[in-house]
């Protein structure tokens, strides 16, 4: 379960990153880069919580 937590999170990582490329190279208009962007903004912070939190100290 929490390697498909991390899986979806770095997707999501992956799409606030990657539009912004596809519109300075011209291959995407505004718009859909601001709905990749808010798809991708919700899918890490929607999971990270769940997988990404203090370590426990053993001993």
């Amino acid at each position: 379960m929490k390697t498909l937590l991390k899986i979806i999170s770095y997707a999501g990582l992956a799409l606030t990153v990657t539009p912004s490329f596809l519109v300075f190279l011209g291959t995407i208009d505004l718009s859909t880069h601001k709905t990749l962007m808010l798809v991708g903004t919700l899918m890490w912070f929607l999971t990270v919580p769940f997988w990404m939190g203090e370590e426990k100290e053993t001993g």
